[in-house]
């Protein structure tokens, strides 16, 4: 990331109530493998209290293979830890249905979904892979397991949820995260583990302005994400 970017950053979480900590390089290890771009090194963290919530941002490296070889592009993710977070699902934008024409970069947020979610699935599109190699036409991939259905008739047109059933997405993205995802079209992946919120804060710019606007949205996912216990009367 350029300096004037890096800086911009800088003031757009010290704007939203930030302090920057102690950088460790491998900080980010133990979250993976998950479905961002796997950390080379971490740049900076900083982090914050939000309703009830210790949230981490970091910005970090990572290396992709190009026809001109690897490059190391930059990526910002938030890391926010709740006991009311429920878990056990990942989200992604399902980009070829929002009329963007994203169909690569889709299959490819989708394939690391998968992966990150359970090394199960990829042995089933390895079998996949393999039947389509040899034109088996009794070898088929499991569409529901990767698409899993909330409910949410406009979520779950718009995204991607890898789950363990049907139920269990509903269980882990409520309502009021489907809610709030759908109506700020939202393009980022989500990781939604137990008592743990992942969110892709990157943006195609690092400006002062789109990055403020990005960890604000970063912030009302996390209000969303976590379920609120029931009322007592009911």
């Amino acid at each position: 990331m350029p300096s004037s970017a890096s800086d911009d950053l800088e003031a757009a979480l010290q704007g939203a109530g930030f302090q920057r900590e102690a950088t460790d390089e491998r900080g980010l290890d133990a979250y993976t493998p998950w479905s961002f771009p796997q950390p080379l090194r971490v740049v900076s963290r900083h982090s914050r209290q939000c309703d009830g919530a210790d949230v981490d941002v970091f910005h970090y490296e990572y290396r992709l293979h190009t026809k001109n070889g690897p490059r190391v592009f930059s990526k910002v993710v938030a890391l926010a830890r709740h006991p009311g977070i429920e878990g056990g699902a990942a989200i992604a934008p399902d980009l070829k249905r929002w009329g963007t024409g994203y169909a690569l970069v889709h299959w490819v947020v989708g394939t690391i979904v998968i992966v990150a979610i359970s090394p199960v699935l990829l042995l089933g599109l390895v079998v996949w892979l393999i039947g389509k190699a040899f034109g088996r036409s009794w070898i088929s991939w499991p569409r529901r397991t990767i698409d899993r259905l909330t409910g949410h008739r406009h979520f779950d047109r718009l995204y991607t949820v890898a789950a363990e059933s049907d139920a269990a997405a509903s269980r882990a993205i409520t309502t009021a995260l489907r809610d709030y995802l759908t109506r700020a079209r939202f393009r980022g992946a989500l990781e939604l583990r137990r008592g743990l919120l992942l969110c892709d804060v990157s943006q195609a710019s690092f400006d002062q302005s789109t990055q403020s606007d990005r960890l604000a949205a970063a912030l009302h996912i996390l209000g969303a994400a976590v379920r609120k216990p029931a009322h007592p009367m009911r």
